[in-house]
């Protein structure tokens, strides 16, 4: 990650993180100064362009991912989001995307996984071994989810049925 001056692309700071395949397509988190990319917290200076590793601060490079895929929440001072392992950590209400292509609305607690409710958004269309896959995260805006495969974009409504 390297964060640069966009008038001169001179490099105001830079940290390593390392992703299996090299790739982070999880969607960048800010909030309160901290910035989140694929599980690697920092705090970002008000005052200068400088960033500081929050956490996981003795990690290795290498052990510094929650995900690769999938975007986590930053929600006051918890973090949530599904590990590249599959195990899902934190808690409270979040919204989950499935490689099958569902959106979960799951509660995520110390004690463990409770499924809300559940919609196929669209079909896996992506070859992944002898199986499709629907690898593109979804995108949240005013109240709606959308997501992509490779042959179609759907947008759906999470609002509250009246």
């Amino acid at each position: 990650m390297t964060a640069l001056d966009p008038t001169t692309g001179r490099i105001w700071w830079r940290e390593e993180i390392r992703t299996p395949g090299d790739q982070a397509v999880s969607t960048p988190v800010f909030s309160n100064l901290r910035l989140l990319i694929a599980g690697l917290m920092l705090k970002l200076d008000a005052d200068k362009p400088a960033a500081t590793v929050l956490w996981p601060e003795p990690r290795a490079v290498s052990k510094r991912i929650l995900s690769n895929s999938s975007t986590a929440l930053l929600r006051g001072e918890h973090v949530f989001s599904a590990r590249t392992s599959g195990e899902l950590v934190c808690l409270e209400a979040v919204f989950l995307f499935t490689d099958r292509g569902d959106l979960i609305r799951a509660q995520l607690t110390p004690k463990g996984y409770r499924e809300i409710g559940r919609a196929h958004l669209l079909e896996p269309t992506s070859p992944f071994g002898d199986r499709k896959c629907a690898w593109t995260p979804p995108a949240y805006a005013n109240r709606h989810v959308f997501a992509r495969n490779d042959e179609e974009l759907v947008c759906a409504s999470l609002a509250a049925k009246p």
